[in-house]
């Protein structure tokens, strides 16, 4: 499984602004940590065991499943169908989470049952949609490594303003993810929309499909489009 989601990076990296924000009083002062598993899955009564074990151990580890998805729709490279990001208060409780020995015994179960990768990733970009007690349910989600930073600037200063218009926001972004398993990249993202169809509207929109192409041709990895549930 590849995962969905250098110099130095803005979210423009993301090809996304967050225009929303202009005090740091609106930042958070500890990044969060996240856990982004992608994936195919091969067995489903085996997975199935392991969905049902896992959502109380997240709790436990003061997690909370934000991004849920089984029929993600794979629109660059190839991503799995199931995505799913867990975020914790810090980098440290979603590494003690991943390494803990009740987790590794349910990771037996996933990885008997799936085929994919985990990411830990850290961001601590201000959730701008959820304080507004707006539950998004579209995502945009990319993993990527930048091959020509040059090119890539050029997708940074054509796509920076863009997802606002369609009512999207950056609330996860990392250059410096770390992989746990599989096949993942150092820069990972996502962002939030109110509904899928926006999602699917900003990255089919004309002016996003010809910033895109900077990207495309700079960068290796996957984006993906989710509807999930919180």
């Amino acid at each position: 499984m590849v995962l969905l989601i250098a110099l130095t990076f803005s979210v423009l990296s993301f090809g996304l602004k967050n225009t929303t924000v202009s005090t740091k009083a609106d930042q958070q002062t500890v990044p969060n940590g996240y856990l982004v598993m992608n994936y195919n899955v091969r067995d489903r009564v085996i997975y199935k065991k392991y969905t049902k074990a896992v959502n109380q151990l997240w709790t436990k580890y003061k997690g909370e499943l934000i991004i849920y998805s089984t029929v993600s729709k794979s629109v660059e490279g190839t991503p799995g169908s199931v995505v799913a990001v867990v975020r914790f208060p810090t980098i440290a409780d979603a590494e003690k989470c991943y390494n803990s020995s009740q987790y590794t015994a349910l990771k037996k179960l996933r990885s008997a049952s799936t085929e994919g990768s985990v990411l830990l990733a850290e961001s601590n970009m201000p959730a701008v949609i959820s304080r507004n007690q707006i539950k998004p349910h579209g995502y945009m989600i990319a993993n990527y490594e930048i091959k020509n930073q040059a090119t890539f600037q050029k997708y940074m200063d054509a796509a920076g303003t863009l997802a606002p218009k369609y009512n999207g926001e950056v609330t996860v972004f990392d250059f410096k993810a770390k992989v746990l398993e599989g096949k993942g990249k150092p820069v990972f993202g996502v962002a939030e929309f109110n509904s899928l169809i926006e999602a699917e509207k900003f990255y089919n929109s004309q002016e996003y499909t010809l910033a895109r192409r900077f990207r495309i041709t700079s960068t290796e990895g996957t984006v993906l489009l989710a509807q999930g549930t919180k």
